[in-house]
């Protein structure tokens, strides 16, 4: 079942951890928190942004959360990640990286969106340049390669490249008689719009056509539905309810702690109470002198 898939991960990847770390910041930025490190310029951020966080402002790598939404929050720059390092204030001056206590449910959705590990295989077919068309259609594998790549931060005419580079040549050589150079989302509804059309007419007139497969074809005119077990990647939904159901799961650990030591520290208790004999009242005044 996929959420069982989900909860183990999550609980191998989250739970497991103890605090966030910030890998692209130091600890030299004299500020004693991250909201005051979203307030510096990048200038004032200086050497203590790595990689991603390198010449950035402090609202780029850290952001607020009256900014984001819990399911929206952005953390590549900043290199966020869970784990058990102790915590590190921005203004520690060790010279190494950030952390701070806890993960938020935020941070933890953020990584669980970017780190799945189907995400992980997406993310890297879009960088080597293996995903194709194949037997989708071109909307399909339009919104496919907008959704792989936002998560990874790709520019325009990157998203732009990576489309044509999954595009067949006859499919190719349509764009470019249409106009490679049209924005990606025009681009896509126009290929999509003679897709459509080729399908059509190879529904109905039972001519081969180099454009369409037989598979997109009966997909379009004859939908099935997809069983949970058949689809790829995670959606939303079951990302909110994996983690609500580990947090909560997480939740109910720690109230039974809590009541088991409540209970061990009241038997102790009893137990050094039986101990101790009770005092001796006196007998009399005289015995009080």
């Amino acid at each position: 079942m996929y959420e069982g898939r989900t909860l183990e991960w999550f609980d191998e990847e989250i739970t497991t951890k103890t605090n966030w770390e910030l890998t692209n910041l130091t600890d030299g930025t004299g500020q004693a928190n991250l909201v005051a490190v979203n307030g510096r310029t990048a200038i004032q951020i200086g050497a203590d942004g790595l990689n991603e966080a390198l010449g950035q402002p402090g609202n780029a790598i850290v952001k607020l959360r009256a900014v984001e939404g819990p399911w929206d929050e952005d953390w590549r720059i900043a290199g966020g990640r869970p784990t058990n390092l102790p915590v590190n204030l921005p203004n520690a001056g060790n010279g190494t990286t950030v952390v701070v206590a806890g993960i938020r449910f935020g941070q933890a959705v953020w990584w669980l969106k970017t780190h799945f590990p189907t995400v992980e295989e997406e993310l890297r077919d879009l960088m080597y340049g293996t995903i194709r068309k194949g037997d989708t259609t071109i909307d399909e594998l339009y919104r496919k390669i907008l959704r792989i790549g936002r998560r990874a931060n790709y520019r325009p005419e990157e998203l732009r490249r990576k489309f044509l580079d999954a595009l067949p040549l006859l499919w190719l050589e349509k764009a470019e008689d249409i106009g490679e150079h049209l924005p990606l989302d025009e681009l896509a509804k126009k290929l999509y719009e003679i897709e459509l059309r080729r399908i059509a007419r190879h529904k109905r007139d039972r001519i081969s056509d180099p454009l369409v497969s037989n598979r997109t074809s009966w997909q379009i005119y004859e939908p099935s539905p997809v069983s949970a077990s058949q689809q790829h990647g995670i959606s939303l939904e079951d990302m909110q309810k994996a983690i609500q159901n580990a947090l909560a799961q997480q939740k109910t650990e720690y109230q039974s702690l809590l009541e088991k030591q409540k209970a061990d520290f009241q038997s102790q208790m009893a137990q050094q109470t039986k101990k101790i004999p009770p005092p001796v009242p006196p007998k009399n005044m005289e015995q009080l002198l």
